[in-house]
């Protein structure tokens, strides 16, 4: 696993730290990540960390050495190891990172930011799979079938969750989501963004909407707002 880092130069005065994890075929690299790592560490003083690696997506590996249990033991790591010089630590995964993010939660992060959360990685892999050109590793086919379920996914979480959709991706699929997470902070649409959030306009507002998530309080905490 490779994890790059954006420190800003003006720190928070609350060391918090964002780790974006990538959805289906996304890597460290894509835009979506880059641009909202690098506006939320220099407007906020938040630390960034990008995840990537052959667990994930990365194109050198592309699905030959793909493992979800792999990523989602990639993300505790991640989050143990950032929490020793950490006040907060938050996962933030887009489409089927959301998913994976779920998983997660054994490592207890501070709390958890869903971007357009996709459908289960078996409906997403349905069709991967009987493409015959795309190599997909024996390890993915096996777990997928292991997996839990979007609704046992979100009711096994434990920590705060926030949820923002975009109205033209995949804003409609996400009921299973926020009907069974224990600790719902919260479910916002960006309206006529697409599930990459491609427009500066859309990416200005997810980072809007994502700030405000981190900062709510929950139920049981303190809040972050400064």
């Amino acid at each position: 696993m490779r994890m790059y880092i954006n420190t800003p130069v003006r720190m928070n005065n609350q060391k918090v730290l964002i780790i974006f994890v990538p959805g289906f075929m996304e890597t460290a690299h894509t835009p979506l990540f880059v641009r909202t790592a690098q506006v939320i560490s220099k407007q906020e003083g938040f630390t960034t960390v990008r995840l990537d690696g052959p667990s994930f997506y990365e194109n050198v590996g592309g699905l030959k050495e793909a493992s979800i249990d792999a990523q989602v033991q990639h993300i505790i790591d991640a989050v143990s190891h950032f929490r020793r010089e950490s006040d907060r630590v938050v996962l933030v995964g887009h489409s089927m990172g959301a998913f994976v993010s779920l998983l997660a939660d054994t490592a207890h992060p501070e709390r958890i930011i869903l971007w357009d959360p996709s459908l289960h990685p078996r409906e997403i892999f349905a069709s991967t799979l009987r493409n015959a050109s795309q190599a997909v590793s024996s390890t993915l086919i096996k777990e997928l079938s292991l997996l839990p379920d979007i609704e046992s996914a979100a009711a096994d979480t434990t920590c705060p969750v926030g949820i923002i959709s975009a109205e033209q991706g995949a804003a409609h699929i996400v009921a299973p989501y926020m009907r069974h997470l224990p600790i719902l902070l919260g479910q916002v649409t960006i309206p006529g963004a697409d599930h990459n959030f491609s427009t500066q306009q859309h990416t200005s507002a997810l980072v809007h909407e994502t700030l405000q998530f981190i900062k709510k309080p929950s139920p049981y905490e303190d809040g972050l707002a400064h």
